[in-house]
């Protein structure tokens, strides 16, 4: 699950993946960001429903792996967090 550039936060479910809560809003998360495991890291919309995607692991955010506005599937790696 770890690979060079830390723990990697699989997505949970199929959908489009948004950084931020809405268009032009400030990314829930950014590189840097010191997040807990129920730090919300963005949302995965499916069927015009919106899923919050938490970390999961509690560190520090090192990359955005999945792109904003990208499908993604269950499974793959959104974003990677260096645990504490």
């Amino acid at each position: 699950m770890a690979s060079g550039g830390g723990s990697e936060v699989p997505a949970p479910l199929l959908g489009t993946f948004y950084h931020a809560p809405k268009p032009g809003a400030d990314p829930f998360v950014k590189p840097g960001d010191r997040v807990t495991a129920e730090t919300v890291i963005g949302i995965i919309e499916v069927m015009k429903l919106m899923n919050s995607v938490e970390a999961g692991i509690a560190g520090t955010v090192v990359e955005f792996v999945a792109p904003n506005g990208e499908l993604v599937e269950h499974g793959q790696t959104l974003i990677r967090i260096q645990p504490d």
